[in-house]
């Protein structure tokens, strides 16, 4: 299997962390002159193997992340406005198809142009969508309008995908859930928005951290990262980072969307 060698940031261990909680924000706070963030991290150079020619070996039960083949129809230019938007549709009936729940409820969405200010750029931090607290709280409220809907095991997943061409400048590196150390590893993060807090985990550095990736990415290529698992039998959450691919001919720049949504049992 072909590697690239590539950074990607890692949080450090701080004692910085033992006093406040790691926290990220895009919105300015009331003290004057206070920071933005308080992250502490490091690149690291790491070996991402690239799973082209091999996607079949890699499952959602066994590594976390799944690549399929989808070609999607109504995706956005500019953002989606809303679960009416018919790309939140292709999302419902591709994860009923692969997982076969009783339920989809898609709850955030996310648009992706690489160098345009507008709009979300390539998180080079290693991370997790979720930590399993903030999974469980926008769950419950993500399922409001289905009480009357019973079900058992629910899982949290992020759809990944290129929009219009072959990703060559900044992909997207999974690393197998298998090789994290959930007590070690994981430090819960705070990402302070307009509406909301989020709370997500970044990841430090662990040097049996296996790194896989899909070479020239496609629009008919899609991701699924796990993001949270309520049974522990396999695995709960994929850790992932962008990074930026020197070994070849740079294309255009990235356009990608991510998708995240409940699936329930």
């Amino acid at each position: 299997m072909a590697e690239v060698q590539a950074q990607i940031s890692y949080l450090n261990r701080s004692d910085l962390y033992l006093r406040e909680k790691p926290f990220i924000a895009s919105v300015p706070f009331l003290v004057a002159d206070g920071p933005n963030s308080n992250i502490d991290e490091t690149k690291h150079e790491v070996s991402i193997h690239d799973v082209r020619g091999s996607e079949k070996n890699f499952t959602l039960p066994v590594y976390g992340f799944q690549y399929i083949q989808h070609e999607f129809v109504a995706k956005p230019e500019k953002s989606v406005d809303g679960p009416a938007h018919p790309f939140i549709g292709e999302v419902v009936r591709l994860l009923k198809d692969l997982l076969k729940p009783k339920e989809v409820v898609v709850y955030d969405c996310n648009v992706r142009r690489i160098g345009n200010l507008d709009f979300f750029q390539p998180a080079t931090s290693v991370h997790i969508d979720h930590s399993a607290r903030n999974a469980q709280f926008r769950f419950q409220e993500a399922l409001e309008p289905y009480k009357d809907l019973k079900f058992g095991r629910w899982q949290a997943y992020t759809v990944w995908c290129p929009l219009d061409h072959p990703v060559t400048d900044w992909p997207l590196a999974v690393c197998d859930s298998r090789t994290v150390d959930a007590e070690e590893d994981l430090e819960s993060v705070d990402t302070v928005l307009p509406h909301r807090v989020n709370e997500i985990y970044h990841l430090r550095r662990n040097p049996k951290h296996q790194w896989y990736y899909l070479s020239g990415q496609r629009p008919d290529e899609p991701l699924i990262m796990k993001i949270y698992d309520s049974e522990t039998n396999e695995s709960r959450f994929c850790p992932h980072a962008s990074f930026r691919d020197v070994t070849g001919a740079v294309g255009p720049p990235r356009n990608s969307i991510d998708v995240r949504a409940f699936v329930v049992y």
